[in-house]
């Protein structure tokens, strides 16, 4: 890598892409955020799971309301 990174032409592709990336990552932090990804799971995969879950707590939630349990 030392030597690589002495070659000029290598060095600016390098500075060039590592640019690029940070300011995508500037623009758009959520794509590389693993924020409520559990380990083992992918991003897509989590947030599927997150969505039946957002759906079943409004369902327990409206059924304790009938029920009287909240207010």
């Amino acid at each position: 890598m030392k030597r690589r990174w002495q070659d000029p032409e290598y060095r600016a592709r390098m500075i060039a892409a590592r640019a690029r990336t940070a300011e995508d990552r500037r623009k758009y932090p959520w794509k590389y955020s693993r924020l409520m990804v559990p380990d083992g799971m992918r991003k897509a995969e989590a947030m599927a799971a997150w969505a039946e879950a957002r759906t079943k707590a409004k369902r327990l939630f409206a059924l304790w309301k009938e029920a009287g349990l909240i207010w």
